[in-house]
């Protein structure tokens, strides 16, 4: 593994769920502020969000499991 996941695995749990939830919110942000500023865009946008939420669930259960 590389060094950064490795010194990620080593952080406690409390301090990995709070680095992927504000990993998580921090694109969140993105994905809303890119559907404001490109409207016609705005397709697509649900969808990337409710993946992405997807992914950040699976994501929190992995980190609670190690």
């Amino acid at each position: 593994m590389k060094p950064a996941v490795l010194e990620v695995m080593r952080m406690n749990r409390v301090c990995r769920m709070v680095l992927v939830t504000s990993v998580g919110s921090f694109i969140l942000v993105i994905f809303y502020f890119q559907s404001m500023l490109h409207p016609d865009q705005t397709v697509f946008a649900p969808v990337l969000i409710s993946c992405f939420r997807l992914f950040l669930l699976w994501m929190l259960t992995k980190v609670s499991k190690v």
